[in-house]
């Protein structure tokens, strides 16, 4: 570490550069107030110190650390009532953030501080400058709700952005906006009880000052297997980085001849945020007017949501992906598993299953942004689950 010391009284000022390499460039005083400024490193931090008495060998820093942005930095203090002030600047040291303040939970894990935000809310650096690990998760979709004799998709999970402190900018002092997607309904009022579930909200961490920053696309609602007035209202494909829901049979009054399987529609794409959803079944029963379908899962962060194996089990929910950043078990947990899709039958009464939630569905945390499982006439449930709130964790070293 190399080290500047700067001798002030009340009438003069001295200058001592230590080590050759760095030194103080100015100092000028108005009234109480000294003001200094020293070669730096751009991008280093610099703590400057100051004690009242050398002999005593005690250092007091003096505010936050000076992050340099060029190839100097300024720092200045009041002058009180201690005829000596001795000062000196500490540094370059790597960027470290040594206070913040935000969110809903802070925990130490180590030699880590990490920020949960289960609500909106700004992340503050107060003091230092450092890179920020960020988790950004995005609210799941709904589930589709399955009327009369139909079933429907899981919700898909909500996008999930994971950003390492090796990728991260430096964070210096300042307040940045966080902003936490909720899960998307079940279904949407216009076409209660059944319909298409809504897409879950976006999520954000505001990168740097104004900029966009890192936002988590919702995942895609659910969608009603029969085909009707919730794909008008409900929003079924999720945008671009939002898993998406599993894949119905997009409308009942299809005939085809007997026993034969048909794919259904896949909403949602492979993207860099989530998965795709599966693909439904669809088929009659042989007799030429019972119809059978079973609905696809929705997709995860970390996998595509399953395919109906037929027409009468649900598709599996895509798998999310688990992360531990904070040491507390509520928030170590899987994130962003796409909900189960509705299982199916035959008129004639016959049924399946439903398909599980992927790990990290809504139904395994309030925040995890997982989408909710398909609603199913068949199996009495048809009802579809509203995707979970979406999260933002932030941890840094200190």
């Amino acid at each position: 570490m190399k080290t500047l010391v700067l001798i002030l009284t009340a009438l003069a000022v001295s200058r001592m550069p230590l080590w050759g390499q760095s030194q103080f460039q100015s100092v000028s005083q108005s009234g109480d107030m000294v003001t200094f400024t020293w070669s730096a490193v751009s991008g280093m931090l610099y703590q400057v110190q100051y004690s009242t008495n050398l002999s005593s060998g005690d250092w007091i820093d003096l505010g936050c650390p000076v992050l340099a942005s060029g190839t100097s930095a300024t720092d200045s203090d009041t002058l009180g009532s201690d005829p000596f002030r001795f000062y000196r600047v500490a540094g370059p040291i790597e960027p470290v953030i040594t206070s913040t303040t935000g969110g809903n939970y802070t925990f130490t894990n180590g030699d880590y501080i990490s920020v949960v935000f289960i609500n909106s809310g700004t992340f503050t650096v107060v003091c230092g400058a450092g890179s920020v690990e960020s988790l950004v998760v995005a609210g799941g979709g709904g589930g589709g709700g399955g009327g009369g004799s139909g079933t429907c998709s899981g919700g898909g999970a909500g996008g999930l952005i994971h950003t390492t402190l090796a990728e991260s900018p430096n964070y210096g002092p300042g307040s940045y906006s966080v902003v936490v997607g909720q899960g998307g309904p079940a279904s949407c009022t216009c076409c209660t009880p059944y319909g298409s579930g809504f897409k879950g909200g976006n999520s954000m961490f505001n990168g740097l000052g104004n900029t966009a920053g890192i936002v988590a696309y919702g995942g895609g609602g659910g969608t009603d297997a029969e085909g009707g007035g919730g794909s008008g209202c409900g929003q079924i494909l999720g945008p671009s980085g939002g898993s998406g829901a599993g894949g119905s049979t997009a409308g009942a009054s299809v005939v085809d001849p007997p026993g034969e399987s048909v794919v259904g529609i896949q909403y949602g794409t492979n993207v860099s945020e989530g998965f795709g959803g599966g693909n439904s079944q669809f088929e009659e029963n042989g007799n030429g007017n019972c119809l059978g379908f079973a609905a696809g899962g929705g997709g995860g962060a970390g996998a595509v949501g399953g395919n109906a194996s037929n027409a009468f089990n649900g598709g599996a929910g895509g798998m999310g992906i688990f992360f531990s950043l904070t040491g507390d078990a509520r928030f170590d947990i899987w994130y962003a598993g796409g909900g189960g899709g509705g299982g199916g039958g035959y008129c004639d009464g016959t049924t399946g299953s439903a398909g599980a939630d992927g790990l990290g569905g809504a139904g395994q945390s309030s925040w995890n942004g997982g989408g909710g499982y398909g609603g199913s006439a068949f199996l009495g449930s048809p009802y579809g689950q509203p995707g979970a709130s979406g999260i933002v964790i932030l941890r840094y070293k200190f």
